[in-house]
């Protein structure tokens, strides 16, 4: 509908700048304006003059004369043109001598018809006006509307640009994306977030978010949905769930997007953080007998007794331990598959 009217409003402004922009046409129209006004008036002056009946009624039509002027040539050409109507009529009306065969109206007649043709023609006239005033004001606000249509399609389409990048950087990323509510049902989800946990999309959507945090994650990190819908851009660490029932250890950042979204971008570090130590944390030094450290220097077994020179030990485990804590976590064993790193002073190990 609002395409139809666009279309609609645009033709007719198109068309009134063609007319008005041809100097021709207004030529013509002029001429052909001035020609119908002079043979209507000369055909009203025969009328009046030899067809004005038995006590003077058929010139009474005469008085619908402005109605039709003023509705036909507008307001300014139709005044003029009353005008110089009137003009005649009150010159034939007390003309000092009489034509042959003319129609012979009393003074008192023609008085009383000059002042009722004159009351028509100013009652038409302010009609006309106020008319010609409301149309203009009619097509202003269809300017006004044609522009506001023609701003709004602008607006749409540069929507429905945005809405297609968008859609395709959130389809095409390499993260893994979520949309959730307010609620942390899950809304919509990428490809990419699919690939990664091995999920099909009717077993994401409509799951809450929580369920794929492992539970020692949210025992440590409570859902942080409270802080993501007050306006809070959270970067943190999440273990999500995986299809086979494994967990992928992934960096989350989320922010609110709208009134009703929050958005959640997963990145899988699992591999990352096993082979590069990302997130590594200060454990307790203790002594025993290692297994094979991922060192390039080392060979065979290390044993480390206390009193070394090595400062810290690290170990790249996404459990957190305090320093001075009694034991490594179970994950984090010996016998885990995690490495641990010595990784101060490394190479001034007296082994």
């Amino acid at each position: 509908m609002k395409q139809y009217l666009s279309n609609m409003l645009a033709d007719l402004l198109t068309a009134k700048k063609k007319k008005i922009g041809d100097p021709d046409a207004e030529s013509r129209f002029l001429q052909y304006t001035v020609i119908s006004s002079a043979g209507l008036l000369a055909m009203f002056l025969y009328y009046v003059t030899y067809l004005g009946g038995e006590d003077n009624s058929k010139i009474l039509w005469v008085n619908i004369s402005p109605l039709i002027t003023f509705f036909l040539l507008g307001r300014k050409e139709g005044l003029i043109w009353i005008s110089v109507m009137w003009l005649s009529l009150a010159a034939y009306f007390f003309r000092p001598y009489e034509l042959p065969g003319g129609h012979v109206y009393s003074h008192v007649f023609a008085i009383r018809f000059l002042v009722a043709f004159t009351v028509i023609s100013v009652i038409t006239y302010f009609y006309e006006n106020f008319r010609q005033k409301y149309r203009a004001g009619l097509e202003e606000k269809n300017s006004m509307l044609l522009a506001e249509i023609e701003e709004r399609q602008k607006i749409e389409s540069s929507l429905r640009e945005s809405e297609a990048r968008y859609r395709a950087i959130y389809l095409h990323a390499a993260e893994g994306i979520l949309l959730i509510n307010f609620q942390g049902d899950i809304v919509e989800c990428n490809p990419q977030i699919l690939a990664m946990l091995g999920y099909r999309q009717p077993d994401v959507v409509g799951r809450n978010i929580l369920t794929l945090f492992h539970p020692e994650d949210l025992e440590r990190l409570p859902p942080q949905i409270d802080k993501l819908r007050s306006g809070e851009v959270l970067f943190i660490e999440r273990r999500l769930r995986t299809a086979s029932g494994i967990y992928l250890l992934c960096e989350q950042s989320g922010k609110k997007i709208n009134e009703d979204l929050i958005i959640l971008l997963y990145r899988d570090i699992t591999e990352s953080n096993s082979t590069t130590c990302m997130g590594i944390r200060p454990a307790m030094i203790v002594s025993g007998v290692l297994p094979r450290p991922l060192l390039p220097w080392s060979t065979g077994r290390l044993t480390w007794w206390p009193g070394m020179a090595v400062k810290s030990l690290w170990y790249c485990c996404p459990t957190p331990i305090t320093r001075g804590a009694g034991k490594l976590p179970k994950e984090c064993g010996l016998k885990s598959n995690r490495w641990l790193f010595l990784m101060e002073d490394r190479r001034q190990a007296p082994w």
